[in-house]
């Protein structure tokens, strides 16, 4: 959910690997509200508070944090492809750009896998199949292989997917802009939405899919994806229509409230019936999901667009979200999201609160504590010491100075490994 960047040098010649090295450091902090919305959301279904009233309906839609790890995926892994179209570069090579995924993801992902096998009592005698499709992230293709404590970590599952298809996709849009094809390049993002929405009336409408399966597959979340690669377009391509285009996006950034203001009207008639039932008591009809998929997916580019544009004229609110202790608050916040669940699960064990049986706020001010303090230590013990082998792997160009791997990749390794989806 972080990303992959240059090493900062401390004391006497000391590397140590910074996770977010990008150009647009007010991102990050979007990141942390992604996961914290996860978080939070997780925790208002497990007491019950979901179910009170307008404040519980809006706790519950809080899910849309995925929708902002997906948008920031789709955005912050294309961006190096449309910089290098631009620059008249190659593309980043596919498989370093995979092999700092891996490393970015994995490592703390299958510590966290491991640690709610162990210790949540719920997982006692799971098969190791189920555990090993866990730690592969294909935990989505089968019913009952979610481990108890790391449900959350489906997107996980479907953006792995899609970084696998991204060098494709980016490389289609990139191509169509070098020859100065706009309608092209457009027609990869609609394709996607298209598939998004055609994927959902089939499986939701439909009994040919698994409905219990389908709605955590890649195809019913394209949409999102496509939203963050419009958005890179726009950002960097130099297309006169897009120059425009970006100049008024530009002037509209220096009022991030008026987006922000946009956001949370959405996720307000995200909260309504017309987005389908809040839990589990019913299936959405196809079009509650399509209209629930395009409000989040409103809400994540209202969130992330004052962000990605200004930069000439950057907002005084861009401008705190990109201090440092927001770029910390990034830089765990893929912690948090993997480890929060096993620590909501152990504060309502110890409390003794059984499920739906309240206490939301105590119960929600601990699992913030513990699953940021597991989040600080995992990010220390193993995200940033993973990222001491991001030389050793696949399409390293022997003569390349390591410090300068971030230019020499048309920003890639600053920027390509920079979003979780995770994050959600």
């Amino acid at each position: 959910m972080t990303g992959l960047g240059r090493s900062r040098t401390l004391g006497a010649g000391r590397h140590v690997p910074v996770l977010s090295s990008h150009d647009q450091p007010a991102l990050d902090a979007l990141r942390a509200v992604g996961a914290m919305a996860v978080l939070v959301t997780h925790v208002a279904f497990q007491t019950g508070a979901t179910q009170q009233g307008l404040a519980g309906a809006v706790a519950a839609r809080l899910d849309c944090g995925v929708a902002i790890f997906f948008v920031l995926s789709g955005y912050l892994l294309t961006s190096p492809h449309v910089k290098a179209a631009q620059r008249h570069l190659p593309s980043p090579a596919a498989r370093r750009y995979l092999w700092h995924r891996a490393l970015r993801i994995l490592p703390a992902y299958w510590v966290a896998c491991l640690a709610v096998v162990f210790f949540m009592p719920e997982n006692r005698g799971v098969p190791a199949g189920t555990v090993l499709r866990n730690l592969a992230l294909v935990q989505i293709y089968r019913r009952g292989d979610l481990l108890q404590g790391f449900t959350q970590t489906w997107s996980l599952a479907t953006e792995a997917v899609f970084y696998l298809l991204l060098p494709a996709l980016a490389t289609a849009m990139v191509v169509s802009l070098r020859r100065g094809r706009l309608a092209s390049a457009v027609a990869v993002a609609t394709a996607l939405v298209a598939v998004n929405i055609g994927f959902i009336v089939v499986s939701q409408g439909t009994t040919l899919l698994d409905q219990s399966l389908t709605g955590f597959w890649l195809p019913s979340f394209t949409s999102w994806f496509a939203a963050g690669m419009a958005l890179a377009v726009v950002r960097w391509a130099g297309h006169p229509r897009l120059v425009q285009l970006r100049s008024l996006l530009d002037m509209t950034a220096t009022a991030p409230l008026a987006w922000w203001t946009i956001a949370a009207g959405t996720l307000l008639v995200a909260s309504t019936p017309v987005a389908g039932p809040l839990g589990f008591e019913s299936i959405p009809t196809p079009g509650q999901a399509i209209a629930k998929n395009v409000l989040y997916l409103v809400l994540a580019v209202c969130l992330a667009a004052p962000l990605v544009f200004g930069e000439t004229q950057p907002s005084v609110t861009a401008r705190f979200l990109a201090k440092a202790p927001w770029r910390f608050a990034g830089e765990i916040s893929y912690g948090v999201f993997l480890w929060h669940l096993l620590v909501l699960a152990t504060v309502m064990r110890l409390l003794h609160v059984s499920l739906f049986g309240g206490q939301f706020w105590l119960v929600l001010v601990l699992t913030i504590c513990g699953a940021a303090a597991l989040a600080v230590a995992s990010l220390f013990l193993v995200e940033r010491p993973a990222l001491r082998y991001r030389d050793q792997g696949p399409g390293r160009r022997p003569s390349q100075p390591a410090d300068a791997s971030g230019a020499a990749d048309g920003g890639a390794v600053a920027t390509a490994a920079n979003a979780d989806a995770t994050a959600s």
